[in-house]
């Protein structure tokens, strides 16, 4: 029944079961005032941590331990079935709270590590000020001072982009993640993911009309040919790359 229910929520396995062993523990140490547990889902059982005589006064502590003495700890084992009403109550009210928290934790983590890097996003959502992206797992703010004035008539719904990301906020409850089509480091970001195997760098860009990029690139790549008509396509801009004899510095 546990594991259905775990399949039932739809989320990753490993999460929800992390957030409903938060939950009970939640709930136990608000219904019992003990020092630490240990929950075990397929077990269904919950083992508690008193210390004695902070946690558990030495009468209770001697029903279970008749050798137990000052500063030492009890361990206590519990069926889920055997929780209190109030504890199931809190239980299920702490679940979806904590499940959404740990959600938001991991996306952030995620999203953090994509910083600096190049996503693509479908237009969802367009106002005044900011555009909405489909990043696949989140939602992608491309605001008013990061768009290309000369390629607005781009962000039409549905239209794919490219996008440089700027940086990731973890305002309550969710995570915001905040895009670029102005970066300078977005044209050799781009060359990068189709050219690999070479080092690219933005020396000068004015979004919308053209850019420098410095690589260690020989002239004659046929494949940075095609990646330097590709990035002119996406970015609406002249690119201009120049050639370094060895690597980049």
């Amino acid at each position: 029944m546990l594991e259905q229910f775990i399949k039932q929520t739809g989320k990753d396995k490993e999460l929800v079961r992390a957030a409903l062993k938060a939950a009970i523990a939640e709930s136990l140490f608000n219904g019992l005032d003990l020092y630490d547990c240990d929950i075990d889902l397929h077990e269904k059982t919950a083992v508690g941590v008193f210390r004695v005589p902070q946690d558990m006064n030495f009468e209770e502590a001697l029903f279970f331990n008749k050798t137990v003495v000052s500063q030492d700890i009890v361990t206590v084992k519990f069926d889920f079935a055997s929780f209190p009403k109030n504890m199931v109550k809190h239980c299920s009210k702490a679940f979806p709270r904590i499940l959404v928290d740990m959600e938001a934790s991991a996306q952030y983590r995620e999203w953090q590590g994509k910083k600096h890097t190049v996503v693509e996003g479908v237009v969802t959502e367009k106002t005044r000020n900011a555009i909405r992206l489909d990043l696949g797992d989140q939602t992608g703010f491309l605001m008013k001072e990061e768009w290309i004035l000369n390629e607005e008539r781009r962000y039409r719904k549905g239209s794919l982009l490219s996008v440089y990301v700027l940086r990731v906020e973890r305002p309550a409850p969710g995570v915001k993640v905040f895009v670029s089509r102005q970066s300078r480091n977005l044209p050799a970001l781009l060359l990068k993911e189709r050219v690999p195997w070479y080092g690219f760098t933005c020396v000068y860009r004015k979004a919308g009309d053209r850019s420098v990029v410095l690589t260690d690139c020989p002239g004659q790549d046929n494949t940075l040919k095609a990646a330097k008509k590709y990035v002119e396509g996406e970015l609406w801009e002249r690119l201009k790359v120049k050639f370094l004899s060895g690597h980049l510095v």
